[in-house]
């Protein structure tokens, strides 16, 4: 009797909360806190985060001891170390001091206004209209505000009064080339990363929090200046990250077509891929490399000098809950969540040394960002033997140090614990050496979060994406008495982006790999539409 009534209880708590799930349809936000109340999904609880001090631990409870521990931490990652700047080359840091000692004039804060030097057709220097602000804020995502506080709706609800006195105010600072100090100021939260123990402080991904106005401002700015690069075409076609019509469905694609055409020819092409990515590659820009790339992109002066000005005197703290720790200064790197710090990351990674392309050596290479994938193909009139195998293994050396010279030129280094080199259908792989150092190779490797293996390229990742959809879809079977729009909603926003993400090019795989992803669909269409085996209808019909 007693099970019974157990059993009656968690019956009509299920329907009260499948009543809840139904009623909040039309609130994005209740519906999902609703959805994940009942999903099973685990929720993290606050954690202590653990220290070595003199080699032992120490523990940090409260939010002042945890804000203090992180504060110490990322006041060291926003800067370029003596230690670290030996390792780069004096000549350049030279070089560069000298050109914008010579263009002092062209990055320096002027403190005259004067309107009519945003004012130039000939060179495409417009000043900021009331159009570009009201773009610019609709553009700009509702998110957790800065340290003002001034969300999206108070701004967007001003009278146009007010947004043309904000106008007035960005065209002020545009012609002098001062970026507004509140504007540079940051608050930092942190975010535990997945599959690592979240008691480390290193295992934290920072998020600023910035004023919404300077969101505005930042917005525009970038504007002109991805105008001005695309109307040059300075940008190179290998970069596949932040442009327009460009992404890692771009680049994985692209690359897999092109190494396919160069390995068409047989047996006579070995072909070898490298994949780098940059160690804290937007946090350890160098301030003056940057401007100096600038300046060479011709960007028009106004533009040029408030970029500047952008880079200088930034600050951050570190907010955890209500406690604010002390201000740090940012004295490299780009500002991490502003919407110009990609368009800036690209300009300084743009000028990396062209690989060799000849007959025999068909190189290329892609770039999301940091990552940076180089393609090495060599191609022989005969079979492949061992000494052939040894030019090959010295192309790929030559292609590794031509990139690790351009990086210490530019105070930038590749993370070892990511650098990974896959030799493509190559049982016998040639030795490969940097510096007099053996390097390994590996058989498998991700690249934008795509698993890959030497020999059939997406086998392991339409696996892993199968598996993650399968058992999401598993999850979501306690939800079959929901409406039938309700669970197409739950399935395209759990379900499908397991499925379809990193996406795969469908023509590249074999009717058995279409057949496994098309499985779960099937599942998936059986169970919103109540429809089972017993009933002897086909998929088909179904559909």
């Amino acid at each position: 009797m007693l099970i019974q009534e157990g059993n009656q209880c968690k019956i009509n708590w299920w329907e009260t909360q499948l009543i809840k799930i139904e009623q909040a349809a039309k609130n994005n936000q209740k519906f999902w806190k609703n959805v994940k109340a009942v999903s099973g999904a685990k929720t993290r609880g606050s954690t202590n985060l653990i220290t070595k001090v003199n080699g032992r631990d120490r523990i940090a409870k409260t939010d002042e001891d945890k804000e203090k521990v992180l504060t110490q931490i990322w006041s060291k990652v926003f800067q370029i170390t003596p230690e670290e700047n030996q390792q780069f080359c004096r000549e350049t840091e030279e070089r560069v001091e000298h050109t914008l000692n010579q263009n002092i004039d062209k990055i320096t804060t002027k403190w005259n206004i004067n309107l009519q030097d945003i004012t130039d057709p000939h060179t495409n220097t417009l000043p900021i209209t009331l159009n570009d602000v009201q773009m610019a804020i609709k553009k700009t995502a509702n998110k957790t505000p800065g340290p003002s506080k001034l969300k999206k709706p108070y701004i967007s609800n001003l009278p146009p009064n007010i947004l043309r006195n904000i106008t007035h105010l960005f065209n002020c600072c545009y012609a002098t080339g001062m970026y507004p100090k509140q504007f540079k100021i940051a608050e930092i939260i942190f975010i535990p990363k997945t599959k690592v123990p979240s008691t480390d402080p290193n295992n934290y991904r920072p998020i600023s929090l910035l004023n919404f106005l300077g969101k505005v401002f930042a917005t525009i700015l970038n504007k002109k200046l991805v105008t001005h690069l695309e109307n040059n075409n300075f940008i190179r076609e290998s970069q596949h990250g932040f442009r327009k019509k460009r992404s890692s469905t771009t680049l994985i694609a692209n690359l897999y077509e092109r190494l396919a055409r160069e390995k068409s020819g047989g047996k006579n092409t070995l072909a070898t891929m490298v994949l780098r990515d940059v160690r804290k590659a937007f946090d350890k820009v160098w301030h003056r490399g940057l401007i100096y790339k600038l300046l060479q992109t011709g960007v028009e002066t106004p533009l040029l000098r408030i970029l500047t000005n952008f880079l200088h005197g930034r600050i951050s703290r570190v907010r955890i809950n209500q406690t604010l720790g002390e201000a740090f200064g940012l004295h490299a790197g780009v500002p991490q969540g502003d919407v110009l710090s990609p368009t800036l990351y690209l300009i300084m990674c743009n000028d990396y040394p062209l690989p060799t392309f000849t007959q025999q050596s068909r190189n290329f290479c892609k770039q999301y960002a940091d990552d940076f994938t180089q393609v090495i193909i060599s191609k022989f009139n005969g079979p492949i033997n061992r000494a052939r195998r040894e030019i090959h293994g010295r192309n790929v050396e030559e292609e590794i140090n031509k990139q690790n010279a351009y990086e210490k030129l530019w105070k930038i280094k590749t993370n070892m614990d990511k650098f990974q080199i896959i030799h493509m259908g190559i049982r016998a792989t040639p030795h490969i050496t940097i510096q007099g150092e053996l390097i390994p190779h590996t058989q498998q490797a991700t690249l934008l979060g795509m698993e890959f293996s030497y020999v059939n390229f997406f086998t392991k990742q339409v696996e892993a994406n199968r598996k993650k959809a399968d058992n999401a879809l598993i999850q979501l079977y306690r939800f079959k008495h929901l409406r039938r729009n309700l669970k197409l909603r739950l399935y395209k926003t759990l379900v499908l982006p397991l499925l379809i993400y990193p996406v795969i090019p469908l023509n590249a795989l074999s009717n058995n790999q279409l057949s496994q992803l098309q499985a779960i669909q099937n599942k998936a269409t059986q169970w919103i539409c109540q429809e089972y085996y017993p009933n002897r209808r086909t998929n088909l019909q179904i559909h």
